[in-house]
């Protein structure tokens, strides 16, 4: 049987003396055998822990509000189903559709009008529920925060990193809507103990928590962790149940906020199918400087709240990563 030895093993094996050289002779298979085992099983770079951080290789899912999408953190819904007038029924179950050259996204605003919908009281999301269920489940607990904890611009109470300790308050400093369009996001699946991140189209009528930026976190229905969108480095497949009103061209990345906002304006649910005014201000959880803790403000609908004065802290900016050549977030 023939072997083939890795570059420069020849010479990292020393010569045989043939007078008395038994011992050489081990010391140099033992050499040989060292050297052949780290070739054959040592660490594959390309598979290495920034592996994740790299750019999606062009499959984006498509995730339909009433489902949990693949392997969910919480197979059984947490948050209720979604209203039928918002979210289309899936007309094509199993989808695939391949789009060599995607249109750009529409940037929108997080503050912007028509983005999200609500009704001011929590009742599309239920946050005791994700937060009861990975108190339930700690393995998911901890790949939660760490899916998290992967974007440097996380709010967090008391300041990064995000904790298992930190979730009640980390869940309840965000404010619970829906999408009023679909919506691109990373998302989170749980397999073998760690979030498996994956980029993903949420349907319109998606039930999610948004923080003080207006970014989409945690999608109600499942308990998934969300980051924001990565941009994926070739053709775009979409892949998974299509929907009724599914559109290429109307394909939505949420910008966050430069500011941390006291209100967000949302689209009034309970109102959705009424000829009447249909636009109600959610208050947003503050975050205070001095006493490092979420709270939220006194409700008042119909306005926004102005920031407190020489209390409201704002993350330094960071530098966004620009898209990769497959798809433009534009």
């Amino acid at each position: 049987m023939s072997m083939e030895l890795p570059a420069g093993t020849a010479a990292a094996v020393p010569a045989v003396n043939r007078r008395g050289g038994g011992l050489r002779v081990l010391v140099a298979l033992a050499t040989l055998i060292a050297l052949l085992f780290v070739s054959a099983c040592g660490p594959d770079k390309s598979d290495s822990s920034s592996g994740s951080e790299a750019p999606s290789q062009g499959e984006v899912f498509l995730t339909p509000a009433g489902a949990p999408g693949p392997d969910p953190f919480s197979a059984a819904p947490l948050a209720p189903q979604p209203n039928p007038a918002v979210a289309q029924p899936v007309t094509e179950p199993g989808a695939r559709v391949d789009v060599p050259k995607p249109p750009p996204a529409t940037a929108a605003p997080a503050g912007g009008p028509g983005l999200y919908g609500g009704t001011n009281d929590n009742s599309l999301n239920n946050p005791q529920g994700v937060i009861d269920f990975l108190a339930a489940n700690p393995d998911k607990a901890k790949a939660w925060v760490d899916a998290l904890n992967k974007d440097p611009e996380l709010l967090v109470p008391g300041g990064l990193p995000l904790t298992v300790e930190k979730i009640p308050a980390y869940i309840n400093s965000l404010v619970g809507v829906i999408l009023m369009t679909d919506t691109r996001v990373t998302n989170h699946g749980f397999v073998n103990g760690v979030a498996n991140p994956f980029q993903a189209v949420l349907q319109k009528g998606t039930a999610v928590l948004v923080d003080a930026k207006g970014v989409p976190r945690v999608r109600g229905f499942c308990g998934n962790p969300l980051i924001r969108p990565k941009a994926v480095s070739s053709k775009v497949v979409y892949k998974g149940n299509r929907w009724a009103d599914f559109n290429l061209t109307k394909i939505t990345v949420i910008e966050q906020s430069t500011v941390i906002m006291t209100s967000l304006q949302v689209v009034n649910i309970l109102t959705i199918n009424n000829r009447v005014s249909n636009r109600v201000y959610i208050n947003m959880p503050c975050f205070y400087q001095l006493i490092t803790i979420w709270f939220p403000p006194p409700m008042v609908p119909w306005r926004r709240i102005p920031p407190p004065a020489e209390q409201h802290h704002e993350p330094p900016p960071q530098q966004e990563q620009p898209p990769s050549a497959g798809e433009s977030f534009t």
